[in-house]
């Protein structure tokens, strides 16, 4: 998976979360998100590592966490 794939696979999971929003979903976007990183090509991990420094992108993984926190407890 290269760095735009891997971005509109993250626009995808976001358009999920905010139409089907629960803890349970926001836990399973939470474990994708960890996945979608170790698919990225070497020579684009610094592209991919600038989109996800983004605060719209953190402020979204934060969320995505803090439901798989809740959502395991």
């Amino acid at each position: 998976m290269n760095t735009a794939e891997a971005v509109r696979l993250i626009g995808m999971l976001e358009e999920v979360s905010r139409h089907a929003a629960s803890d349970e979903v926001n836990a399973g976007i939470a474990a994708v998100l960890a996945h979608i990183r170790p698919c990225i090509p070497a020579d684009q991990t610094a592209s991919f590592d600038r989109y996800c420094a983004r605060a719209d992108y953190r402020s979204f993984a934060a969320q995505m966490e803090a439901a798989r926190d809740t959502a395991g407890a």
